[in-house]
């Protein structure tokens, strides 16, 4: 399975979890918006990069920045959670 499908239904479930639903909606905006907004921020830079240091180097520096991208993740209580606390919307649905 492609790791993006995987990240995606990561999130998507740490996201169902943690965020009471009246705020879902604006989460997910907020994550969309600065997910996509950066795209083509980063097409800009890489192409200057390719530029000016050359694609194989732009290459490499890209896929060490894809290997370490992770590694604020060590740090945060992603990597421990086990398990979410019921919210108030679990607790009146039983």
């Amino acid at each position: 399975m492609p790791l993006g499908i995987v990240s995606r239904i990561t999130t998507g479930s740490i996201q169902a979890a943690v965020v009471p639903g009246t705020m879902r909606s604006r989460v997910a905006g907020a994550y969309r918006t600065v997910n996509y907004g950066v795209r083509p921020l980063g097409a800009l830079v890489g192409g200057l990069a390719g530029a000016a240091i050359g694609l194989r180097s732009t290459l490499w520096i890209g896929a060490a920045g894809a290997l370490l991208c992770g590694l604020w993740l060590i740090r945060s209580s992603v990597v421990r959670m086990t398990r979410t606390a019921p919210s108030a919307e679990h607790d009146a649905a039983a």
